[in-house]
């Protein structure tokens, strides 16, 4: 994604009432997304099929699509397990022409997989199983590198990750950052939809995010998921220098264990994994939702991510980032006021208590709904008003519509009997069947409504 160039100036203003985007060039201004899927058969059984599918893929249909169809196509690559692809889209300044691309590359995915006897669902773990490490090099390495907790904790699990281009304003861009930063207990809050871990019921709305930042605090590696202390980060290249101190400590340890020949395959981009990290073409990169198989949801944090981000960019007098101690995000004069770190750190931890489908609770903890009524409103307002439909989803989740995709996987596995009522572990079986349960009932669902929005044929491979 091409790095962007600020062409607005000026102190900023209060929230606009309307989707008020400043005038002039739009060049270099994209949004794109990437998000991981499980390989599993017609039976749920989890297969490390990857190699199978990225290949026969690249092999058997992308060049066989009209081009028309082949240049909507994103990228499809492997993951650190044999049985989970990364799926990426066309990066682009319009969230519609961003849907539509991971829409139909999606789609294109799914057909194939069906075609030889698989499935691929986009969810945050695997729920069961035996990954397979991907025989490469930079995998290999990763492996002896952090041992036994990156390979248990971080094997089964998935994600989305949405890149937003990095302005060239050095003090924007440290905005960017701590912005995105502050969305975290939003986003997990919102897309929380892994219960389960490793076959057992546990007591986080996403499961994903706990046990991937256990990684780092409880074993010590390097920001992996973790929320970041950027107050006072003011410019991109304090954001760099927080990096940089974590590659530090990945060197040490390398140097530690006496392990050669690293250098081609770690730097301090592609070696840190927090929440919001830099992005090696020049974006900001979040890192913090589960893979979630309802399509809008992926939608809803594209829009979040466009709707804020343009506060500081695209309106006529974008806003400067400060911290405050309350749990919301609010305007204060000239700025835009987030939560500082403490008050981030303690709603992280709400946003991944699960509340479950009962007491009345939707699984969005009370204590984080001003944080996440509050960035709502300014990313509609920061949004053209046709996006502003993007983020219903997470307006229901607020109003209490609707529950989290967590809850309703909860009540599912507990009626349907998936679970041990002894330790709340799946019964034989029991992965097997909430993995089809969540394609076909979830997923599938939600992939057809998507084609119809976005005006995708269902059938792209034939």
């Amino acid at each position: 994604m091409a790095r962007t160039r600020r062409t607005t100036s000026g102190t900023a203003a209060p929230v606009p009432p309307g989707p008020e985007v400043a005038p002039g060039p739009r060049h270099g201004r994209l949004i794109g997304a990437e998000l991981e899927l499980w390989i599993f058969d017609s039976a749920g059984r989890a297969r490390n099929r990857a190699a199978d599918v990225i290949e026969g893929f690249e092999r058997d249909v992308r060049p066989h699509l009209h081009p028309e169809i082949r240049d909507l196509l994103g990228d499809l690559h492997f993951e650190f397990d044999r049985s989970s692809v990364e799926v990426g889209c066309r990066p682009a300044e319009s969230l519609t022409e961003v849907g539509r691309s991971l829409v139909a590359t999606l789609t294109a995915v799914d057909g194939y997989a069906r075609r030889i006897g698989l499935r691929a669902l986009p969810y945050g773990v695997r729920l069961d199983g035996n990954p397979l490490i991907v025989d490469r090099p930079r995998y290999k390495i990763q492996n002896r590198i952090f041992g036994f907790w990156f390979r248990e904790m971080l094997l089964p699990l998935a994600g989305l990750h949405i890149h937003v281009d990095l302005w060239d304003d050095e003090r924007v861009a440290g905005d960017q950052f701590r912005l995105t930063n502050a969305l975290r207990p939003v986003l997990i809050a919102f897309n929380a939809c892994t219960p389960i871990f490793n076959g057992r019921l546990t007591r986080y709305t996403s499961a994903r995010t706990h046990y991937y930042k256990l990684t780092y605090e409880e074993h010590g590696l390097p920001k992996n998921g973790c929320l970041l202390d950027l107050d006072n980060v003011t410019t991109l290249a304090d954001f760099r220098s927080i990096a940089e101190h974590a590659y530090r400590d990945i060197i040490a340890r390398i140097n530690a264990k006496g392990i050669r020949n690293w250098e081609p395959y770690f730097d301090a981009i592609n070696t840190i994994w927090g929440g919001v990290r830099e992005g090696r073409y020049g974006t900001v990169e979040s890192r913090i939702s589960d893979a979630h198989p309802q399509i809008e949801y992926v939608m809803a944090a594209l829009a979040l991510h466009r709707g804020m981000g343009n506060l500081l960019t695209s309106v006529s007098t974008p806003f400067r980032v400060t911290t405050h101690p309350e749990k919301c995000f609010y305007s204060l004069g000239q700025d835009l006021a987030v939560p500082r770190f403490d008050v981030l750190r303690e709603l992280e931890y709400r946003s991944l208590t699960s509340l479950y489908p009962h007491g009345g609770y939707n699984g969005v903890h009370p204590d984080c709904l001003a944080l996440c009524a509050t960035a709502l409103k300014f990313a509609k307002a920061g949004l053209d008003w046709r996006d502003r439909r993007f983020l219903r989803p997470y307006e229901h989740l607020v109003l209490g519509d609707e529950e989290t995709l967590s809850c309703r996987i909860t009540r599912y596995a507990i009626e349907n009997g998936l679970l041990r009522d002894r330790d709340q572990s799946f019964v034989p079986g029991g992965a097997n069947r909430l993995r089809l349960h969540l394609y076909e009932d979830v997923y599938r669902p939600s992939l057809a409504r998507a084609q119809e929005e976005f005006g995708v044929e269902r059938d792209l491979v034939g």
